[in-house]
């Protein structure tokens, strides 16, 4: 017999097998309850971050992925709903770096601390050239060493003329800046023009940089 239960707050949870007594007999099903995480994120300064990514997993479950609801409750903070008792690992992604921890449900909030990060805003100028009409473009910033990072944002080209393209949050470092454009068949990126290079000072604040094609 399937029986389909309810949490106290009418959430449901997954339907389970149970073999039934004889009859007269009573049953007692020990249903554990879904739990709730608070999950904050804030850089050094105690500011929350914007624009961050939250996933969760169940260690060790590789056979297909289990999504738990995750909705932003407030600027830098999320929350996950329904969580199974015991262990998950949380991952927030960030100007292209994923912090990972392991977390026990029974604790109901959860803490992330990232760097200080600076905006980085680019402005296009030029034409496009004919040959990558109506393909993707893309504005890229890689920084190469031991801690490699890449970020890209898409760029409308479609028309000559303008554009700006801002990255949110940038770790420090010095990046080369590239314009691409999407292969014709594919996911690989063809460069339209030599790196240009960045440098992003530690801490808050905003670097402009020009491209002209």
């Amino acid at each position: 017999m399937v029986l389909s239960a309810l949490a106290p707050d009418r959430a449901p949870l997954l339907d389970a097998h149970y073999v039934l007594p004889p009859e007269g007999t009573d049953a007692i099903l020990d249903l554990p309850l879904p739990r709730r995480v608070r999950v904050t994120a804030v850089d050094e300064s105690g500011s929350p971050v914007e624009g961050a990514s939250l996933t969760v997993e169940i260690p060790g479950f590789s056979v297909a992925p289990i999504y738990f609801p995750v909705r932003a409750i407030a600027p830098g903070v999320h929350e996950i709903e329904l969580l199974p008792p015991g262990e998950v690992d949380l991952g927030l992604t960030r100007a292209g770096r994923r912090y990972a921890r392991r977390h026990d449900t029974a604790v109901r909030e959860a803490r992330f601390v990232v760097p200080v990060c600076a905006a980085v805003v680019v402005t296009v100028t030029g034409k496009v050239p004919h040959e990558e009409s109506g393909r993707p473009l893309a504005v890229r910033l890689r920084r190469a060493g031991p801690e490699e990072l890449e970020l890209r944002q898409p760029l409308d080209g479609r028309a000559p003329g303008t554009w700006t393209v801002r990255f949110p949050a940038v770790e420090a470092g010095a990046y080369d800046l590239f314009l691409e454009a999407r292969a014709q068949f594919g996911a690989e990126f063809r460069e339209l023009s030599p790196p240009l290079r960045v440098e992003v000072p530690a801490g808050p604040g905003e670097v402009s940089v020009a491209l002209r094609l």
